[in-house]
C-alpha cells in the first residue's frame, strides 16, 4: 500500500483496534493525525504501550495497582460508596470486567445501569446520566462501561468544598469552557489541550476537561444542577445539542470540582487510554 504524505514510519508492537489491541509485526505504518498529531506523541504512545498487557482476550489494561488499606481520617471509604455502572446490553465484556473490578475491590453497593441507545449515543447518554442524578444521594459513582483501573486507593479525601470529584479525566476539553472560565475571572492555565487551576499535590480543579468515565457526587444541589443542564442539552433541536463531555465541562467554571493527578480509572475503550492514563498537569 502506498504511503500517502500524513504517514510516519513508528516502531509499535501493537496496534489498536476498534475492539482492542491487535498483535503486529515491529514497524508499523501509522498515521500522523488526530490520534497522533505529531510524531512524537507516536512514539510517546509506543512508550505507553510498552506498559501495557492483556488480560482479558483481546481487551487492553495497564496492569492495576491497588490500595485496598482504610484510611481512618479519610472522609470516604469507596469500597461503601454506592457506585453505578452505565452501560448497555450489547457490552458484555466491558460488563465483566467491571464487575471483576468491583469484587476486587470489595465495593458493597453496585449495579448495572441499562441507558438509553438512541443515536447520536455521546448526546443521548445524557438522558440516562440526568435520571440517575435526580434518583439517588450522595455520595454517588458513576463509571462508564469502559473504565478500567489504573491505580485504586480505598480511600478518597477530596479538597474541602468539592461539590463533585473526577476520578479520571483526560488531556483534552472544549475552548468554549476555558473561554468561559476566563470569563468568571478563574484565570485558568493550559495543559495538553485541557485547563485547570492547581489546587495540590493530589488534586487540580479541571475547568475545561473531557472524560465522564468516572465521577464522584458528593453534593445533591449539584447533581440535581448537572441533571437540568443535561435535560436543557437534550431538549435542544437536532444538531444544535452537545455531547455528555461538552456539557459536564461547560459545568465546571459553575461549580467546584476537583479532579485527581493520578487517576482511579481511565478509560479503556481501545481508543482514549493514551488521553486519560496521564492526563495530569503540573500542580504547583
Amino acid at each position: 500500500m502506498p504511503r500517502s504524505p500524513n504517514h510516519q514510519r513508528v516502531y509499535a508492537s501493537h496496534r489498536l483496534t476498534a475492539d482492542g489491541w491487535r498483535l503486529w509485526p515491529r514497524g508499523l505504518i501509522a498515521p500522523v493525525g488526530p490520534a497522533f498529531p505529531t510524531l512524537l506523541d507516536a512514539l510517546r504512545w509506543e512508550h505507553l504501550e510498552s506498559r501495557v498487557r492483556s488480560n482479558s482476550g483481546s481487551t487492553p489494561a495497564v496492569e492495576p495497582t491497588f490500595e485496598l488499606t482504610r484510611d481512618p481520617t479519610a472522609p470516604l471509604h469507596l469500597p461503601d460508596v454506592k457506585t453505578i455502572i452505565y452501560t448497555v446490553p450489547t457490552n458484555v465484556m466491558r460488563q465483566s470486567r467491571l464487575a471483576a473490578i468491583m469484587a476486587r475491590t470489595g465495593t458493597r453497593d453496585w449495579d448495572f445501569f441499562y441507558g438509553p441507545t438512541r443515536q447520536p449515543y455521546a448526546v443521548w447518554v445524557a438522558a440516562g446520566h440526568e435520571k440517575l442524578l435526580r434518583d439517588n444521594e450522595p455520595p454517588l459513582l458513576i463509571l462508564e462501561d469502559d473504565a478500567n483501573v489504573d491505580h485504586y486507593r480505598a480511600s478518597v479525601s477530596p479538597p474541602e468544598g468539592t461539590k463533585i470529584a473526577l476520578l479520571g479525566g483526560a488531556k483534552y476539553g472544549p475552548k468554549k469552557a476555558a473561554i468561559m472560565a476566563y470569563r468568571r475571572g478563574l484565570q485558568p492555565k493550559r495543559r495538553w489541550q485541557m485547563w485547570y487551576t492547581p489546587i495540590d499535590h493530589a488534586w487540580f480543579r479541571p475547568l475545561s476537561m473531557w472524560g465522564s468515565h468516572a465521577y464522584l457526587y458528593l453534593d445533591r444541589q449539584a447533581m440535581l444542577d448537572l441533571a437540568d443542564r443535561f435535560a436543557a442539552n437534550l431538549a435542544r433541536p437536532a444538531g444544535q445539542q452537545e455531547n455528555i463531555d461538552t456539557v459536564q465541562s461547560l459545568f465546571m467554571s459553575e461549580c467546584p470540582m476537583a479532579a485527581a493527578a493520578r487517576p482511579w480509572y481511565y478509560q479503556n475503550d481501545g481508543h482514549n487510554e493514551w488521553a486519560t492514563l496521564r492526563y495530569c498537569p503540573t500542580t504547583t
